[in-house]
């Protein structure tokens, strides 16, 4: 398994330039496929990554069933949809289907990098529980660290 990438499926190369300008110095990240199948592929080698899904009137329907596979099969992916602006009334349904944003316009990329950003640095940090989630978002977190370890070294050394 690789590491997580944006991962764009389109037929055209409109979105995946708008990507790359907007991305600057992190290109690596990028993954552009041209088919379901190979982008299916590539999810399967890195489950955690972040799918553009190019939406047009040809994948209009099966998009939404490629959607719900993506949640089902993939919980740590996200995926979000790009398409026209003729296109923009499906968003509602695409969201439902499982999109995390629907850009329709080359301006909206933005937002589906940032969108694509927060989740890589999501998926980057390890599980922990729900307690030690809680205990490590304390903003005092380090003192209490810091006077518990020293409490403990105290009592290493008592026989």
């Amino acid at each position: 398994m690789t590491g997580a990438t944006l991962l764009v499926c389109e037929s055209s190369n409109r979105w995946t330039v708008a990507l790359r300008w907007g991305l600057g110095s992190d290109p690596a990240r990028l993954t552009v496929t041209h088919d379901w199948n190979d982008c299916w592929m590539r999810l399967e080698d890195a489950p955690a990554s972040f799918l553009a899904l190019e939406l047009n009137e040809v994948n209009l329907e099966s998009s939404v069933g490629r959607l719900q596979d993506v949640a089902r099969k993939f919980p740590q992916a996200r995926a979000s949809v790009m398409c026209d602006r003729s296109l923009a009334a499906c968003q509602w349904v695409m969201r439902e289907a499982g999109a995390v944003h629907v850009a329709v316009s080359a301006r909206d990329i933005a937002a589906l990098i940032r969108l694509a950003q927060r989740h890589f640095e999501a998926v980057r940090q390890p599980e922990v529980g729900y307690r030690q989630g809680v205990w490590d978002r304390l903003p005092w977190q380090h003192v209490q660290t810091k006077r518990i370890t020293r409490q403990d070294q105290s009592t290493e050394h008592q026989p």
